[in-house]
């Protein structure tokens, strides 16, 4: 027999959890991501990449949240910032690289 709470419901197993109280692995991977993205983006491709999977992931992430009323409204936001701000960082360093040997042209 099932035990009992105090408003006579039974209660709930170890293995049970509400959608309510789990958080969405998207926005846990979209911070890993934001994280990896501005640690790693510094070298070219590879931290545009994780950046842009890291953008993307954040947006599903928090569609998912709406829909579901899942946990990580927070940690999906992060990410999809970080994210944002590694590819940012690639972006201008591509810029500046670019313009730094355009310069150079003149004198070949």
């Amino acid at each position: 027999m099932a035990k009992k709470t105090h408003a006579n419901k039974p209660a709930a197993s170890k293995t049970e959890v509400k959608a309510e109280e789990m958080t969405n692995g998207l926005a846990i991977t979209a911070l890993v991501m934001g994280i990896l993205a501005i640690l790693l983006g510094w070298i070219p491709f590879l931290g545009t990449l994780i950046g842009l999977t890291g953008i993307t992931l954040g947006i599903v992430a928090l569609v998912q949240i709406n829909k579901s009323k899942e946990r990580g409204k927070a940690l999906a936001i992060v990410g999809l910032v970080l994210s944002a701000v590694g590819t940012l960082v690639w972006l201008i360093l591509l810029i500046s690289i670019v313009t730094y040997f355009a310069g150079f042209a003149q004198y070949v």
